[in-house]
Parts: structure tokens; sequence; C-alpha cells
């Protein structure tokens, strides 16, 4: 008998029955490590939604600064516009207005303290803000500074918004001779053409409903 049971047959058929057996617990336990299986999808799920995770974004594309108008005290002013592309969100327009103060940040500096507000996309659809320094050197510069994007409607409700760092830099080009920088003047250089390479590095996230509850 002890021989027998070591037979080809005997072991076949001793893993027919454990075969069997393996099918029945899993028949048993099935539904329930299903369920369970669904409950940690869902949750990975969760997790990765833009409202709970933010995600980074890289814009680039040409844009141009240019002034817009005479220096009052406190300020001067420019536009800043750019045509932009990222991955997976295609084409956007930026544009918005700069203020630029007339005072360089420290004597001897020639950056100065700069803020804009203006729109995002193809029909505005977001607000922009942004807060940084244009520096100058004879006719190239270097706008850079924090960019703060959000929609423009439903403040009540948690937004979806974008939050990175700008930067361009660009140049102006001008015929004749260069003339002397005359003191509270625009900072911002003119010329016939005007032309920068813009960079958008930051991160796509929700925050709570920025305005209170009516």
């Amino acid at each position: 008998m002890v021989r027998l049971s070591n037979t080809p047959r005997a072991r076949l058929r001793g893993l027919l029955v454990f075969t069997i057996a393996v099918a029945q617990a899993a028949i048993l336990l099935g539904p329930a490590r299903y369920t369970l299986s669904l409950a940690e999808d869902a949750g990975a799920a969760a997790k990765s939604t833009p409202s709970a995770k933010p995600k980074s974004i890289q814009l680039e594309g040409q844009g141009a600064l240019v002034p817009t108008g005479s220096c009052s005290q406190t300020d001067c002013a420019g536009e800043f516009t750019a045509s932009l592309t990222a991955p997976l969100f295609g084409y956007s327009n930026l544009d918005f207005d700069l203020d630029v103060s007339p005072n360089p940040v420290a004597p001897g500096s020639s950056c100065y303290q700069s803020t804009g507000d203006g729109a995002l996309g193809d029909n505005e659809q977001f607000n922009v803000g942004f807060a940084g320094q244009l520096c100058t050197a004879f006719y190239t510069y270097t706008l850079q500074g924090t960019l703060e994007v959000a929609p423009r409607d439903g403040c009540h409700v948690p937004q979806r918004v974008m939050v990175g760092t700008l930067a361009a830099y660009g140049a102006v080009h001008q015929s004749g001779p260069v003339p002397l920088p005359t003191q509270g003047a625009n900072p911002i250089p003119s010329g016939s053409n005007s032309g920068a390479l813009v960079s958008i590095a930051g991160a796509i996230g929700q925050i709570p409903a920025p305005c209170p509850s009516p």
C-alpha cells in the first residue's frame, strides 16, 4: 500500500483532490476579496484626482513686453503678452497689464518691482495675477516672478487653480543711437521690434472656495 501511494496514478489523484479544494476555497473567498480590491482601487483613484494631488505643468512659448504709457510717481505702465503651449493642455494666450516701479529696488540696481493682472486662455476664462521684478540691461530684459491663475467665475466653490514661476528673457531692437537713461523714465525697453522667450513652471491643483458662503 505504501508503494501504491507513490505511483504516478496516486500522485495524480492527490493533485486533483488538492486542486478541487483550492477551487472551492476560491469560490467561497472570491466575492469578499473582489470587493476589497474595488475599495482599494477606488481609494487610489480618489488620491490621484487633480483635487487631491497637484500636477506639475510646464508652459513655453514666445512673448513680448512693451511700454504702454508714461510714468506716474508710483508706477510705469506696460503690457506683457505671450503665446504658450504645454503637453496635454494645448495652446493658451497670456495677456496682462504690468505696473513697474520707476525706482530701482536698490541704488545702482537695474531691477524694478513689478505687479500685473490680466487673463489666460483664448476666451480669457482665467484671471491672472503677477508679482515679481523686471531687470534691464541696455535693450535686453528679464521678467521673473510668481504667476497665479484662477477661474473668473465660481469663487463660492472649490477652484482648480495654477501657481508657478514665470521667467521671460527678451530684447528690443531700435535703430539709431542709444538714448541716455533718464531718471524716472519708464524702465521697460521700447523699440520697433520686441520679443522674448517665455517659460512658466508650476503646478495645477484644487483649493477651497475663496469667497465666503452666501
